[in-house]
């Protein structure tokens, strides 16, 4: 009440005072009502949209080496011209303006012309079909945008001397769901690029640099069906937040050590927050987690012989179909392996052009196919060691003598009779113990013992030796071959089936790899050993 009785004072001083306090109240009072209760649908939909985003920050890749520091897989920086959209808000709005201006120059002069066309002004309800729409004002938006973009990149363009093409539907993809981050207009620009943008920077405002990490393959061909190859992804990885609003890409290795060890190569994502402000625009940004670097991955291939491998299959031709397997008969390790023809990884990272990629799905040479391990191939002669090992194991005499007959088709070759199939010997006729067979190759001699000491004895240590089974190299580029099952064997098998087997003939499949695997285990004394690329 002590207002109240101080509006009956005699002091006209004092009344004045206090009716202008009052008047300062009501006006503090009216200003919160409108603000907490007549404005607050306003405000809640302004701090919807003024939300926070999660972006992924990828991380630096790990390299890849031979085993001594030969560097086969490595990161560079790469550079893209990009243009920040919140630096150019308002050159967007100041050629909103002049575009709603001409929007509604057209709508008067129409009416105008509508008016002297009847003799008379329009009424307010004929005026209203004039009216500028929700949509053409969003045209007019998305156009002074396009307008104000395009003669930026045009400026770039002119600037760089790179003949740059801007994108309509790109741009308007970017700015409708990807707003807050940097528009990239040239993407790997070159140094002389980088330079021109860098000193006429001040000429081109909201344009800048980005820095990322490119992958790349500094001896290209080299060893790349080992490396394997990338591809870019933006869905969340092992490890990574469930959820980005912004997945920036990354690189995920599909096959080879890329995708073998892709985990520990890829390292981990980082996270940041962007906050953005009622138009969209990012506001500010801070980091939530950095990025962890991925770790180095060391080969057992050794570059000096890895680089002799390749290039002795270079010189039977740049067509030539084949494959090359060094292995440490000690301990199983992988000094070379080759595969022709091969890839350059570097294009899985920057692109590949329609001719290459024809290339790549070549469908005679198929040079994406890692011929050591991932072709199957009749063993041949190679396979005798197979049966050479059963013959000895099953206590045949080596010294026993059998006698290869002339062929009648060519008698300086030898054969045998299976039944009333003849099979030819590329050896000459006479007498074989086992030394002088392994020596020729006989057929025939590898054939007789091979009965003798049946398909089973064969199929069983030809499977000690690790055919029939893939390796478990990390590359994913495996098959395991063919070797006759037991199943196959008990159904219909014959004495013929076994002679071509003897001989690496017939239902029998297997990889350069697993040749080589069997070889190191004759050479260093019989221990069949797990081959290793790291």
């Amino acid at each position: 009440m002590f207002v109240y009785d101080q509006l009956k004072h005699p002091d006209k001083r004092l009344r004045h005072l206090v009716v202008i306090l009052m008047l300062g109240l009501g006006i503090l009072v009216l200003r919160l009502w409108w603000l907490q209760v007549y404005l607050a649908s306003d405000y809640v939909q302004q701090h919807e949209r003024q939300a926070v985003r999660t972006v992924r920050v990828p991380a630096l890749r790990g390299v890849i080496t031979d085993r001594n520091g030969h560097v086969l897989a490595d990161n560079e920086p790469a550079f893209n011209v990009s243009i920040y959209l919140e630096e150019l808000r308002d050159d967007i709005a100041r050629a909103y303006q002049v575009e709603l201006a001409k929007v509604r120059e057209e709508s008067n002069s129409l009416v105008r012309a509508i008016e002297m066309q009847r003799g008379r002004p329009l009424t307010r309800k004929e005026r209203a079909a004039f009216r500028i729409s929700k949509e053409v004002i969003e045209q007019v938006k998305k156009k002074a945008r396009v307008l104000t973009v395009s003669n930026l990149v045009a400026r770039v363009s002119e600037l760089t001397g790179v003949n740059l093409e801007f994108n309509e539907a790109r741009f308007e993809r970017h700015y409708q769901a990807m707003r807050p981050l940097p528009f990239v207009i040239l993407a790997e620009a070159e140094p002389i690029v980088v330079a021109r943008i860098s000193e006429n920077g001040t000429q081109l405002k909201g344009v800048d640099l980005e820095l990322q990490p490119k992958r790349i393959y500094p001896h290209k061909q080299f060893a790349a069906h080992v490396l394997g190859h990338l591809q870019k992804v933006q869905e969340s990885l092992e490890g990574e937040v469930a959820f980005f609003n912004y997945p920036m890409w990354v690189y995920r290795g599909v096959v080879g050590i890329e995708a073998g060890f892709d985990s520990v190569l890829r390292g981990r994502s980082g996270v940041k927050h962007v906050i953005l402000n009622s138009l969209g625009y990012k506001h500010e940004e801070c980091m939530i987690e950095e990025p962890i670097p991925g770790s180095r991955v060391e080969l057992t291939l050794d570059f000096e012989i890895q680089s002799v491998a390749e290039a002795a299959l270079r010189k039977l031709g740049s067509r030539v179909r084949g494959a090359i397997v060094v292995l440490d008969c000690q301990t199983g390790e992988i000094l070379a392996l080759v595969s022709s023809p091969a890839f350059d990884p570097n294009l899985f990272v920057r692109g590949i052009p329609k001719d290459e990629w024809n290339e790549l799905n070549d469908p005679e040479l198929r040079p994406m196919l890692n011929r050591a391990t991932q072709n199957m191939y009749p063993p041949g002669s190679a396979f005798k060691i197979v049966t050479a090992l059963a013959i000895l194991e099953a206590g045949i005499d080596p010294n026993q003598k059998i006698y290869n007959p002339p062929s009648p088709l060519n008698p300086r070759r030898g054969h045998i009779r299976i039944g009333r199939r003849i099979i030819h010997d590329t050896a000459p006729p006479g007498e074989y113990d086992f030394r002088r067979g392994f020596i020729k190759s006989s057929n025939t001699y590898f054939i007789t013992n091979g009965l003798k000491v049946g398909i089973t004895s064969i199929i069983n240590m030809a499977r000690r030796l690790g055919f029939g089974e893939i390796v478990g190299l990390p590359t994913r580029q495996e098959t395991a071959g063919v070797i006759p099952s037991m199943e196959r064997v008990r159904s219909g098998w014959s004495d013929g089936d076994t002679a071509n087997v003897c001989i690496g003939q017939g239902p029998v499949a297997v990889t350069p790899l697993q040749v080589a695997v069997m070889t190191a285990a004759i050479a260093n004394g019989g221990k069949v050993l797990q081959p290793s690329l790291v």
